[in-house]
């Protein structure tokens, strides 16, 4: 079967192209053994209260708020491919600090590290992939970036599970260390594997952006970012919310988690790169419409869940599952596209890390309100969900007219050819 109709992008001819896939699969590796444990190892390994813990973590994630507007200028100064190895090697440091974690202070400090790393590496992670990548096949090096990194979390997670099984906290520490080991693998394999990259306004000198547009008065774009923080939030909320909701709300087996979050994570890893060949000619922000409405029949079918009989209860889920993983399978390479085909070249990498931005105010914003709307009534999050999704739906139809034209529907290069 060809690359083409798998919705690869072409790796062969392209330096560094295979190292900086590999360094992604081994980075979400290390991702997905750390994940069932987070907090675990803290309680069980440090011994420090629960309530502590998630102190320290949601402070740590506070505090690194800000940073992705200021990476952005240092990415468009000094170029994304060391900013990424950066935030790499400060994840790689901070996860192999938690061996040392025996108190608050430790702990607080080595998740400022990691938190600060994660910032950075997001913030800087999506202009690298649109440097390396050639316009027209820029959604297809989003796909395989979705798929490589939902890969890898899957296969640290069946390999934490294993580990898991000896039940020790040698296992805890194991873990951690991996973690930490993948995080640096990944450092050195961007540093001396992966290219720069040329930036579009290298390519073409007229595209050229000087000082860049001014981001806060670019209205378009900054609706964007907030239509895309609602997938943000549902992102969040089905790692944070879900699992609450159906041990508590909806009084259903904890086992069923593991395995809603294990199915979406695989569709995920094997539809991405084909979902991005078959809406290549569709309009990005149709495409989004679509993905919202997505996320919307989800919430509202959580709801429905409420009356689902028990016998039923765990397929049901399985089955509506289906319908967010759609929509993250729609949502997360069209919009890094559109985002980085309507951001001015010159300022690409402020615009990209104001993007992502919407994911690091989901984290803090999606718990909170969850826990909130689910105290007053269990389908109080989804219903709120829901009204987001909706209003995001609409928002595409005002920027489809307001964004650059080829930002929203981009010539395949085999079109170009034919002109």
């Amino acid at each position: 079967m060809s690359l083409d109709r798998l919705g690869l992008p072409r790796l062969r001819g392209q330096r560094g192209s295979r190292s900086f896939v590999a360094a992604l699969v081994i980075d979400t590796l290390g991702t997905g053994l750390f994940l069932p444990v987070s907090l675990l190892y803290f309680t069980q390994v440090s011994q420090i209260p629960l309530g502590t813990v998630g102190w320290c973590l949601s402070a740590a994630n506070l505090l690194t708020l800000p940073l992705p507007l200021a990476v952005g200028f240092v990415v468009d100064r000094i170029g994304a491919r060391r900013v990424v190895a950066a935030g790499l090697a400060l994840q790689a440091l901070g996860f192999l600090g938690y061996l040392l974690v025996d108190r608050a202070a430790t702990l607080l400090v080595t998740a400022l590290v990691v938190a600060v790393g994660q910032r950075v590496f997001w913030s800087a992670l999506f202009t690298l992939v649109a440097d390396l990548s050639a316009p027209d096949e820029r959604d297809r090096w989003y796909g395989l970036t979705g798929a490589a990194q939902a890969a890898g979390i899957g296969i640290g997670g069946l390999a934490a599970a294993g580990l898991l099984a000896s039940n020790g906290t040698a296992a805890y520490k194991v873990l951690v260390v991996a973690n930490g080991l993948t995080f640096l693998v990944a450092t050195l394999l961007v540093v001396f594997r992966v290219p720069d990259g040329t930036p579009e306004s290298d390519r073409d000198p007229r595209q050229a952006g000087g000082d860049g547009a001014r981001l806060r008065r670019d209205r378009p774009f900054l609706v964007l970012i907030a239509a895309n923080s609602v997938a943000a939030v549902c992102i969040t909320l089905m790692s944070v919310g879900v699992p609450v909701y159906v041990k508590d709300g909806l009084q259903g087996p904890v086992w069923v988690i593991g395995i809603l979050l294990g199915l979406s994570t695989a569709v995920l890893a094997l539809a991405q790169t084909t979902v991005v060949r078959l809406v290549a000619r569709m309009r990005r922000t149709r495409v989004l419409m679509v993905s919202n409405s997505s996320y919307l029949l989800w919430a509202l079918l959580l709801v429905v869940a409420l009356w689902v009989p028990p016998p039923w209860l765990v397929a049901y889920l399985l089955l509506i599952t289906l319908a967010y993983t759609a929509a993250e399978l729609l949502h997360a390479p069209t919009s890094s596209s559109l985002a980085a085909a309507a951001s001015p070249p010159g300022a690409r990498g402020r615009y990209l890390s104001a993007f992502q931005f919407s994911f690091a105010v989901a984290n803090v914003v999606a718990p909170t309100l969850f826990a909130q709307l689910f105290s007053i009534e269990p389908a109080a999050p989804w219903l709120a969900t829901a009204g987001l999704a909706a209003l995001a739906a609409l928002t595409m139809v005002w920027l489809e007219r307001r964004l650059p034209a080829d930002a929203v529907r981009p010539v395949p290069a085999r079109e170009k050819a034919q002109v």
